[in-house]
């Protein structure tokens, strides 16, 4: 039996507080680490307490990481560097510009300076911020992130970290396979990696309510001629895949998560090989 959670039904000022506030922290850990090509410098993670940038190296003459926290059981944002750390009070009704100029601030404080874009986060819409909505989001990220965790390891080969995107706020993990996909940009020819992407979003203009989807790129509409479990459907709206609500996996306390995953998988990753 899983644990209890929560239904997430209710919070939908307090997440988009929380994905504001986490593009703060993205645009800080985009600015201070190296380019990966996929785009993995800009993500955060889970830890027991909330979402982190994991530390980032800092190379001046301190030579001490840095990690930026938003710590969801104390309700603040702490930046944290070797013994010296600054905070702010996420509950204090800063709008993203304002988080971002006063972090920017404290983090010169601890001696780190660097080329900020707030086009990233900048956004002068009141914020507000409720502990308790801002906690059942901690219980839930934490669980499918283990949930996640486990599904990629069970379902095995090439598969990437799991990850908190600040851009749309939904958690994932990628799981690739050995086909190449040719594209063009920029007129130059380049090749990517095929992939199903496994994620959860807590809602938004596609699916209002907060949801499980997998993705394989490229899509082949033969997938869809396949049953998926339970209550997952097929989706091919603003995106192509296979989507199952949170509110099912909350109240069916089994495997149903780890269904979807291992049957999206089944299903899409033969065409996905080379």
């Amino acid at each position: 039996m899983t644990e209890m959670l929560p239904t997430l039904l209710e919070g939908a000022t307090t997440r988009d507080t929380l994905h504001r506030y986490c593009k703060v922290a993205g645009a800080v850990r985009r600015a201070l680490s190296p380019s990966h090509p996929l785009w993995w410098h800009i993500s955060l993670a889970t830890y027991s307490e909330g979402l982190t940038t994991t530390p980032i190296e800092i190379s001046d003459h301190a030579g001490t990481d840095l990690e930026i926290r938003l710590n969801l059981r104390r309700h603040r944002l702490e930046i944290v560097r070797g013994s010296e750390s600054r905070e702010l009070d996420l509950t204090a009704g800063l709008t993203a510009t304002e988080l971002g100029e006063r972090s920017t601030q404290l983090l010169a404080d601890l001696g780190v300076e660097g080329e900020f874009d707030a086009s990233h986060y900048a956004d002068d819409g009141a914020r507000l911020y409720d502990p308790g909505s801002a906690e059942e989001y901690l219980l839930a990220v934490r669980w499918v992130a283990s949930r996640f965790a486990r599904a990629a390891q069970e379902i095995g080969g090439d598969t990437g970290p799991v990850q908190l995107w600040p851009h749309h706020f939904d958690l994932s993990f990628e799981w690739f396979g050995t086909r190449r996909v040719e594209s063009e940009k920029g007129g130059e020819g380049d090749a990517a990696r095929a992939q199903i992407g496994f994620g959860f979003s807590l809602g938004d203009e596609s699916v209002s309510q907060p949801y499980f989807y997998a993705s394989p790129w490229p899509f082949d509409q033969q997938v869809t001629s396949r049953e998926l479990p339970h209550t997952a459907t097929w989706y091919q709206d603003s995106w192509q895949g296979a989507l199952l609500m949170y509110k099912a996996v909350a109240a069916e306390r089994g495997t149903l998560l780890e269904d979807f995953i291992r049957e999206v998988h089944a299903v899409a990753a033969p065409g996905l090989a080379a």
